[in-house]
């Protein structure tokens, strides 16, 4: 148990309130991973993020593990490892069906949305993005050279280059493939299945936002905070860097130690687990800064 837990038990917090409005920033919120159990029947995941209305209610899918998709870059893997290692010591998973018993009493919201855009997609975006405002730039370096914008080239170089970014979001609008879901929470837990070699788990649908652009995806997952958008050193990103910086499956998720500092924390008395979203992300921030991990 790391010293900074122990030195921290003398001046026990009741609340998670003074870490959070020491890291809060505002729309960059989402949900910490917890040991599963009731929410006392609220409209909340286990680790605070407000879902849907009878989102509880959502009927069970099994579906693999692989499948779905982070909404966040980090997790403790330490605490990845103790939850893997919990489930071998309880025996959850010595016989298949004690196991599914198990699992679907421990369903992972999740929220269908569009699938990511690859790579190279991605990077001509950006080049037609940049394409743009080259053009805008050379218009505004003509006009300040006492050029008209017209008597040169720079407004037609502007006008292709906007034109090539809309035709590629349209073709991006029509080419989009099947929707995929999106964890709302418990990537912590789904590290620990894969961990432990199990393909599948039991999941809700939550939301369907399948038939949302990208973009307004995205400002949808960031408005509800159920994204995370902090690097594994619990620097800001912007949504459009952090959403380009997501792994695609949960074996992408990096280590922040600090995450699982924080849980080891609250264990040993540190402060009172409290019902706000990424509320053990925001300690890990606290953290971050004070003690050496």
């Amino acid at each position: 148990e790391p010293r900074a837990s122990r030195s921290l038990q003398p001046h026990r917090v009741q609340s998670a309130t003074t870490a959070a409005s020491m890291e809060r920033a505002p729309g960059h919120e989402s949900g910490s991973e917890s040991e599963a159990g009731g929410n006392g029947g609220m409209s909340q995941s286990e680790s605070g993020i407000a879902l849907p209305p009878g989102a509880s209610d959502a009927p069970l899918q099994q579906v693999p593990v692989l499948s779905l998709h982070p909404t966040q870059l980090v997790v403790g893997m330490q605490q990845v490892q103790e939850k893997a290692q919990r489930m071998v010591g309880k025996g959850h998973l010595v016989k298949p069906n004690k196991r599914e018993k198990w699992q679907r009493k421990r369903p992972i919201p999740v929220i269908l949305g569009p699938p990511p855009a690859p790579a190279h997609e991605q990077a001509a975006s950006n080049t037609a993005a940049d394409g743009a405002a080259a053009g805008v730039g050379a218009q505004a370096g003509s006009a300040a050279a006492g050029v008209h914008p017209q008597d040169g080239g720079g407004q037609l170089r502007q006008g292709q280059a906007q034109e090539s970014a809309s035709q590629q979001q349209q073709q991006q609008g029509q080419q989009q493939g099947p929707p995929v879901m999106y964890l709302v929470d418990h990537h912590h837990l789904a590290a620990a299945l894969v961990s432990l070699g199990l393909p599948t788990c039991w999941v809700q649908v939550v939301e369907d936002c399948s038939g949302m652009q990208p973009d307004a995806f995205w400002a949808h997952m960031q408005e509800r905070s159920y994204v995370w958008p902090f690097d594994a050193q619990g620097r800001p990103l912007p949504l459009k860097d952090f959403v380009a910086a997501l792994p695609r499956d949960v074996r992408g998720l990096r280590d922040d130690p600090y995450r699982a500092l924080a849980a080891l924390v609250r264990k040993a008395g540190g402060y009172d687990k409290v019902w706000v979203p990424f509320s053990e992300f925001r300690w890990a921030n606290w953290l971050r800064g004070r003690v050496g991990c």
